[in-house]
């Protein structure tokens, strides 16, 4: 009789090799802020929760995860789920590719053709602060800090953008083939998804490819990987199409954990569209999660917990 932890991974494996979507949507036309000079961002505050959202957990901070990554196995995943801290506000027109905190403010790439653009956040508020539209040619997709710039995906375009975060002002952007889907980056390596199953791993001065690692679930292919996050060495992978976050150990591509955020829709009204999917994740640095969605009016701060 196979154990509960076996039929749990068959049916996740079942799911994510069956799942079936595109890497990016067309929709209606949402209002793209005029570009302003970017203020100083505010000291971050407590988040206050109206009466009307959700009961939210005990905020103290907590680990995610073993931050000695050698205690997850690949042979036995960790199977987490998500609980819900608190719910913040989000420009339900933005069209979430990627999400980034860098001291304290939330930077955000929003997608869709003539649509695109890069924005600086107040977390607490949900305030866009700064804002400035892509070409009218490129589909804006995942961003990730690289030493004191912001590297920003397009999606078809072989462009990575590049922004001074001193200033946001542009620079020289980087070439690439093929598709932008999802970036994220460790101290000496950048890792991109292109919606396949392979994650690239390249040189953080000239953006070439270094090394390129299929991601495996007990041995099956899993593909669709989309929005990135490099955390204590790990890699969190958002399965397009799916509610569940994969993540992966960035050097064999074995899923060493996988995270069911199905939880959010109990507390999220995503709107009734095709394309308002789960998408963005970002680390808050206090063992809480800051997870997005496409067109969604919130996005939200989980921690994970056992399943």
């Amino acid at each position: 009789m196979p154990s509960v932890r076996y039929r749990i991974l068959a049916i996740f494996v079942a799911v994510l090799v069956g799942a079936a979507a595109c890497g990016s949507e067309s929709g209606s036309q949402p209002v793209v802020p005029t570009p302003t000079s970017p203020p100083t961002p505010p000291p971050p505050s407590p988040s206050t929760v109206p009466s009307t959202d959700p009961p939210v957990a005990d905020s103290a901070p907590v680990t995610i995860w073993p931050t000695d990554a050698t205690q997850f196995r690949a042979a036995d995943p960790t199977l987490f789920t998500v609980e819900v801290v608190r719910l913040l506000n989000h420009d339900s027109g933005g069209f979430t590719q990627g999400l980034e905190v860098i001291d304290g403010s939330l930077y955000e790439s929003t997608g869709r053709y003539g649509e695109s653009t890069l924005r600086q956040i107040d977390i607490d508020s949900g305030e866009v602060l700064w804002s400035t539209p892509l070409e009218q040619s490129l589909f804006g997709e995942g961003i990730t800090r690289l030493g004191n710039t912001l590297i920003q995906l397009t999606w078809k375009e072989e462009t990575a953008l590049r922004w001074r975060l001193s200033d946001l002002t542009p620079l020289e952007p980087f070439a690439y083939q093929g598709e932008g889907w999802g970036i994220c980056s460790f101290d000496d390596v950048v890792i991109t998804s292109d919606g396949s199953n392979v994650l690239s791993h390249r040189d953080p001065e000239d953006f070439s490819v270094v090394a390129s690692i299929p991601v495996l679930l007990d041995g099956q292919e899993v593909s669709e990987l989309n929005e990135l996050e490099c955390i204590d060495g790990l890699v969190l992978a958002h399965v397009l199409g799916t509610d569940s976050i994969v993540v992966i150990e960035p050097a064999t591509g074995d899923i060493v954990a996988t995270i069911d955020a199905t939880p959010l829709n109990a507390v999220v009204d995503r709107p009734d569209e095709s394309g308002a999917v789960l998408n963005g994740i970002a680390d808050l640095g206090d063992g809480s999660l800051l997870l997005g969605g496409k067109l969604w009016p919130h996005h939200v701060v989980v921690r994970l917990v056992a399943a």
